[in-house]
């Protein structure tokens, strides 16, 4: 057998060949460009919706402090419109209790009259009104109102120089038991006065309360 003879392209076949492969060169630099400025202005987006991101988490933060200051403005002013209020309330219950006495051991409103009656304070039945304490001690104490402040005044002064009260000096029915009439206080005032008593039994010698303050 003869040797196989091997064929070469021919020079325009091998020219053909070589333009092919650089357009395909040029055609994956140009595909590579593209993708890179693809690529470069994706994250050239990326950064700017990070930046922006970034100015609106500071616009926010800003916007919360300004909240935060004035939610705690707010707190202050409600602190001390309730501070007010309960100064007005605790001022107007004082000041409604500045006509009252509290009267223990006379057992109706007949009673009560004739103790004023004793103590000969001129003050009819039509003067006051009376209204019972609720209290779980068989002798209820009762709150009696007068017409002004001055009324109230003049009984509590005619009780200091009557000294000790009773049902016998009071010319009252029934058991014997003491009779106590004193200043309608509220309750932090009537705390006050238990306290400063207790300080008495210590040895303190001059206590005593006028128009609902304690000396």
């Amino acid at each position: 057998m003869g040797q196989r003879k091997r064929k070469y392209p021919g020079k325009d076949e091998a020219h053909m060949s070589t333009e092919e492969m650089f357009k395909k060169v040029i055609d994956k630099i140009t595909d590579l460009e593209y993708a890179i400025t693809f690529n470069d202005d994706t994250l050239e987006e990326m950064k700017k919706s990070f930046y922006d991101v970034r100015k609106e988490n500071r616009q926010i933060k800003k916007e919360n402090e300004k909240l935060r200051a004035e939610v705690q403005e707010l707190k202050v002013e409600v602190s001390i419109l309730k501070s007010k209020a309960v100064s007005v309330v605790l001022n107007a219950d004082l000041q409604s209790r500045k006509k009252n006495v509290i009267i223990l051991g006379a057992q109706s409103r007949e009673e009560i009259v004739e103790v004023l009656n004793n103590l000969e304070t001129n003050v009819v039945n039509e003067d006051i009104k009376v209204k019972p304490i609720p209290s779980k001690s068989t002798m209820k104490p009762f709150v009696v109102t007068f017409n002004s402040k001055a009324t109230r005044n003049m009984v509590l002064l005619k009780r200091k120089a009557k000294g000790n009260l009773n049902s016998k000096n009071m010319n009252l029915n029934g058991l014997d038991r003491n009779i106590y009439i004193n200043e309608d206080l509220p309750m932090e005032t009537r705390r006050l006065l238990k306290k400063v008593n207790e300080l008495k039994a210590e040895g303190y010698k001059f206590i005593w309360v006028k128009d609902g303050v304690v000396f």
